[in-house]
C-alpha cells in the first residue's frame, strides 16, 4: 500500500519480439505472447491489491532495444508528466524487459533515482531488495544468453535455406510470398506486373525519381511497407537485381572508419561522409524468381540513374540567372546553385552554394550572396558589351 492507504499503481511492460502476420490481422486478443503477458501480470496485481494504470504493448520490437527507446515503453520512462502516474513496472519475465545486461542495470538504477519498484513474475524479483542485486545479475545473463542461442539458431536454420535456393526475407515491392513453410518463393503480384517495367521504362526516358514517385503516388500505388513513395526507394528498386529475376545476397561495404558507444557502431564513414547506416552491395545469387524486367531494361534504367546529373528539380520559368554558369574557386571548379536560407525576422536569403562534383560529392560550403553577384555580373556586362557602336 502506498502511504495515504491507497493501493499501488503499476505500469505492465510486456513486449513481443515477432507478430505473425495472420496474428496481427487477427487482432492482439489472439496474439498469445502479449495476451499471456498481460493477463498473468493483471493477475499478479488483483493478488497483490495493487491496481494496473497502463499497459505498455511494443509489438515487433526486439530485446536488444533498450527499455527507454521502445515506442510504447519509453515514454513511461523518460516522460515526467507519464512517469508520476504509477509506483513500479511488473514484467512477466526478465527478457520482456530486454535482453541486453547492460539495460537491466539502467533500469535498477532509474528505478532507485525515482522511487520506482520493478518486480518480475516468473523469476520473482524484485527491486529493491535486501540483497545487492545477485539475482538480477544472473537472471540478465541468462536471458543475454536465450537470445544468443536464438540468434546461432535462427541464421543457421536461414544459412541452409539459402543455400537450397529458398526465400528467407520480406519480399519486395512488386512480389509477394508464395508456398509452404521452409519452401517459399517470390511470385509477381498485379501491381509488379503493371507498374515495376513502367518504372524502369520512365527511368529510361529521363523522368526524374520524384516525378515517378509522384506518378506512382497519383496512382494510389502502394508500397510494401511505409506510406507514400519517395526517390530514395525507387533508387533502390531500380538498382535491385531482384527484378531481372536474381534476388542477390546484400553485403556490407566495408566503411573506412566506425564510431561505437556502448560497444554499438552508430556511425560509418565512407570517404568524407559519416552516415548513421552502412552501405551495400549486392552479392551472390541465393534466390530465382519470375523477372519482372529483362536484363537489357534493366541495364538500361541503371546506365540512365548513374549518367544523369544528380541535381533536383528546377523549374526553367524562375532559374537563378547565372545557373549552369557560375563555379566554385575553392572546390576544383564545381558547379554552384541557388539555394534559400532564413535569417532573423524570417527573412528569407538566397546564396549560390557550391554543390560539389560526383555520385557522392561532398560540398565545399561556399556560399556567396545571390543579389551581389548578379548585381556584379550585370555591371561588368553593361560596362563591357553596352557601349555606343
Amino acid at each position: 500500500m502506498r502511504v495515504n492507504g491507497q493501493p499501488e499503481r503499476w505500469l505492465v511492460a510486456a513486449r513481443l519480439s515477432r507478430v505473425a502476420k495472420r496474428d496481427r490481422d487477427r487482432g492482439d486478443a489472439l496474439i498469445t505472447g502479449i495476451q499471456t503477458q498481460d493477463t498473468n501480470s493483471t493477475d499478479w496485481a488483483q493478488q497483490e491489491g495493487h491496481v494496473i494504470v497502463h499497459v505498455t504493448h511494443d509489438r515487433n520490437v526486439s530485446g536488444t532495444v533498450a527499455p527507454w527507446e521502445r515506442p510504447e515503453l519509453g515514454p513511461w520512462l523518460t516522460d515526467p508528466v507519464k512517469v508520476v502516474q504509477y509506483d513500479g513496472i511488473v514484467a512477466y519475465d526478465v527478457s520482456r524487459l530486454s535482453r541486453e545486461y547492460f539495460d537491466l542495470a539502467w533500469l535498477r538504477k532509474w528505478a532507485e533515482e525515482n522511487h520506482k519498484k520493478l518486480h518480475v513474475i516468473k523469476e520473482r524479483l524484485h527491486w529493491p531488495d535486501s540483497r545487492d542485486g545477485t539475482l538480477w545479475e544472473v537472471a540478465a545473463e541468462r536471458a543475454y544468453e536465450e537470445r544468443q542461442d536464438m540468434i546461432e539458431r535462427t541464421t543457421r536454420e536461414l544459412t541452409a535455406l539459402e543455400e537450397a535456393g529458398r526465400l528467407t526475407n520480406r519480399p519486395p515491392f512488386g512480389y509477394t510470398s508464395a508456398g509452404e513453410k521452409y519452401d517459399h518463393y517470390l511470385a509477381p503480384t498485379d501491381d509488379g506486373r503493371k507498374y515495376v517495367p513502367l518504372i524502369y521504362q520512365h527511368c529510361i526516358e529521363g523522368w526524374s525519381l520524384n516525378t515517378i514517385a509522384k506518378w506512382l503516388n497519383s496512382e494510389g500505388v502502394k508500397r510494401t511497407a511505409g506510406k507514400g513513395w519517395a526517390a530514395s526507394r525507387l533508387a533502390g528498386i531500380i538498382k535491385n537485381p531482384v527484378y531481372k529475376g536474381r534476388r542477390c545476397k546484400r553485403e556490407i561495404i566495408p566503411p573506412d572508419e566506425v564510431e561505437e558507444r556502448d560497444g554499438k557502431i552508430i556511425r560509418y564513414r565512407y570517404g568524407a561522409a559519416w552516415i548513421e547506416a552502412p552501405r551495400f552491395q549486392y552479392g551472390k545469387t541465393i534466390h530465382r524468381c519470375e523477372p519482372l524486367v529483362d536484363s537489357v531494361t534493366w541495364k538500361r534504367a541503371n546506365e540512365a540513374l548513374s549518367t544523369r546529373e544528380k541535381r533536383g528539380y528546377s523549374d526553367p520559368e524562375n532559374r537563378a540567372m547565372l545557373a549552369t554558369a557560375l563555379f566554385c574557386a575553392s572546390c576544383d571548379d564545381s558547379p554552384m546553385y541557388r539555394v534559400r536560407t532564413r535569417g532573423r525576422q524570417q527573412r528569407r536569403y538566397f546564396y549560390y552554394r557550391c554543390t560539389g562534383r560526383g555520385n557522392l560529392r561532398q560540398s565545399c560550403g561556399n556560399m556567396v550572396r545571390l543579389e551581389l553577384v548578379d548585381a556584379a555580373v550585370n555591371e561588368i556586362m553593361a560596362s563591357t558589351f553596352d557601349l555606343p557602336a
